[in-house]
């Protein structure tokens, strides 16, 4: 296994120790996040670029197989990148991606019955958890539902992380919709970690991001150490207009 060449934290306030839907960005362990998982009755599979690339020799060897039985010789041979270590091969990173997540059942705090994506990132299964995403997507019509869920999000991270560090746009007023491709967004950064919730409408719809974990390439291996944040969240340059 080859490991990405980490840095350590840079100057600035630290984060607080913190967790989301139950778990805790560089504390929470490979085999605790696979109990929680098994607990909460969750289907995931590993995206990362080793297991796609195991994926692919898995099928292959099938069709080669499948040929060889029906006496399909050149079928039943060939495919020489199968024995090939790859770049991918060597990275132990694992990216665990739980499709059609009930966000109610999570526990973690009240959430609305919809239904999202959970991405769970390791760099390795020997190093702690290092970043957390949740993802959801809301109609056009579903105005009021992702805007309510957005706010109670920020919320919940304000908790969490303190007021944000970076704000980006106003959360539309209640009644009004959100504006087409322009993300309404909140970050909490700090030199050991980052939090982020952010609402982008597309033209099929709204999609909410919200996300906590350690900021790459910073080393995961060490709790968060608490720092009070910073009084007052700071504005995002304007966006410079498309020429």
């Amino acid at each position: 296994d080859v490991l990405p060449e980490f840095t350590e934290p840079g100057d600035g306030p630290r984060g607080p120790a913190t967790t989301l839907i139950g778990l805790a960005p560089a504390r929470s362990t490979y085999a605790e996040v696979q109990a929680w998982i098994a607990k909460k009755g969750l289907s995931c599979k590993d995206t990362s670029p080793r297991a796609l690339m195991a994926d692919m020799r898995d099928k292959q060897v099938a069709k080669m197989r499948e040929a060889e039985a029906k006496g399909d010789a050149d079928g039943a041979s060939g495919a020489s990148w199968l024995y090939r270590v790859t770049e991918y091969d060597k990275q132990p990173g694992v990216r665990l991606a739980c499709e059609d997540v009930a966000l109610d059942k999570l526990g973690d705090r009240e959430r609305p019955a919809h239904t999202g994506r959970l991405l769970l990132i390791f760099d390795s299964k020997a190093l702690p958890l290092r970043h957390i995403a949740v993802q959801r997507h809301y109609q056009a019509t579903e105005q009021a539902a992702a805007r309510a869920d957005f706010l109670a999000t920020e919320a919940a991270l304000t908790a969490a992380l303190g007021k944000p560090t970076e704000v980006r746009t106003e959360v539309p007023a209640e009644g009004a919709e959100f504006v087409m491709l322009k993300p309404v967004r909140r970050d909490w950064k700090f030199a050991d970690l980052q939090g982020k919730v952010s609402i982008l409408r597309l033209n099929h719809g709204l999609s909410l991001f919200e996300e906590v974990g350690v900021p790459w390439p910073v080393r995961v291996g060490a709790a968060p150490t608490a720092v009070p944040a910073p009084a007052e969240a700071t504005p995002a340059a304007p966006e410079k207009a498309a020429p």
